[in-house]
């Protein structure tokens, strides 16, 4: 008797066009991000991240931030404002001066950081709604400002600024006090940066959670009672969770951010080293868990959590190399820097 009073329901929202250098790991354009954590917890060091895995795809930078004029925002300022007097017919007058090899880097370096860009530390300094231009593709950030007293553009741009072609991150240290509409029409939320990024280790020491593995696995998961598996001579059930072993064992012989980032590619390293990996169901075989493992050690390598930045120059070519060295130093400004020889002069 329904079926006389059926009909089909047509969906006329357009599709999320996926952009072809869309990072998987991070959201699609028009998102509306809300990223919490306290004071000191790299909440700004994530954000920084962010904007520089997904500028390219952007036209317009807009960012509100108290703490604008700190050294971490400053080197983003003057990455994206270093070409705003410079035009392309400028820069092709140049390239003709130059080799080659010299002409793409400054091109694609032109490309990059060729923006459109505004940066102030007051929102009653910044854009209003009817500034955005939604024939560009903007990004709008607000840092640190959940004290304003009058958030209704950032309201607005929550409730409306995908008609505007606009993408929105809010940093706050607490969630409940940010402006419900703000709350309510988030899509993304990233909760609870642990100061020094190492989140799994905080939540070991202060909570003792249980092991919260694969089902049927020794290693692979969080939170490993490493030393009762080893006392007890756990193997590792498979190829996968003997590197998942290994990366425990490694992890648990530094504290030290850097080394534990070092273990991390080691590891992804391990896994892509499986050859011919099983298939299961329970458990599950290598080729399941692999897959499961995988991008969370890449997302944790991404956003760099926990890992400060530390400026390293080859003492010859005096340029930033990758090469790290136990020669530490510091800079004129009293920045920690290392000094070594990169392989090209090595």
């Amino acid at each position: 008797m329904y079926k006389d009073y059926a009909f089909e329901i047509e969906n006329y929202d357009k599709p999320i066009e996926e952009e072809a250098n869309q990072n998987p790991w991070l959201p699609p354009h028009k998102f509306r991000l809300i990223i919490i954590g306290k004071s000191g917890s790299g909440k700004t060091t994530v954000v920084l991240n962010i904007i520089r895995k997904i500028m390219d795809n952007f036209d317009v930078l807009y960012i509100c931030a108290k703490n604008i004029h700190e050294p971490k925002y400053q080197k983003l300022i003057d990455d994206y404002t270093k070409y705003e007097d410079i035009e392309k017919e400028d820069i092709d007058l140049i390239c003709k001066k130059l080799s080659k090899k010299d002409k793409k880097a400054l091109l694609e370096d032109f490309q990059k950081y060729k923006k459109e860009t505004v940066f102030v530390s007051d929102l009653s300094e910044f854009i209003t709604f009817e500034d955005l231009d939604e024939t560009k593709k903007n990004l709008i950030v607000f840092d640190d400002c959940l004290l304003e007293k009058d958030q209704s553009l950032i309201e607005q741009l929550y409730l409306q600024g995908r008609h505007k072609n606009a993408s929105n991150i809010y940093l706050a240290q607490c969630y409940f006090p940010i402006p419900k509409v703000i709350r309510d029409n988030s899509n993304y939320s990233f909760f609870g940066v642990i100061s020094g990024g190492d989140i799994v280790s905080w939540l070991q020491d202060k909570l003792n959670p249980p092991e919260m593995h694969i089902p049927g696995y020794q290693y692979c998961g969080p939170f490993t009672k490493l030393k009762k598996r080893l006392e007890r001579g756990d193997p590792g059930i498979n190829r996968v969770d003997k590197a998942c072993k290994k990366h425990d064992m490694d992890y648990n012989e530094t504290k030290d951010t850097k080394q534990r980032h070092i273990a991390d590619q080691k590891f992804l390293d391990d896994l892509d080293a499986i050859k011919n990996p099983t298939n299961g169901i329970f458990p599950l075989g290598e080729r399941q868990a692999r897959a499961i493992i995988k991008p969370i050690i890449k997302a944790k390598k991404m956003f760099g959590l926990g890992l400060s930045k530390t400026n390293i120059y080859c003492v010859k070519c005096k340029s930033h190399t990758e090469t790290k060295d136990i020669n530490q130093t510091v800079s004129k400004n009293n920045r920690p820097m290392l000094k070594g020889i990169c392989v090209q002069c090595g």
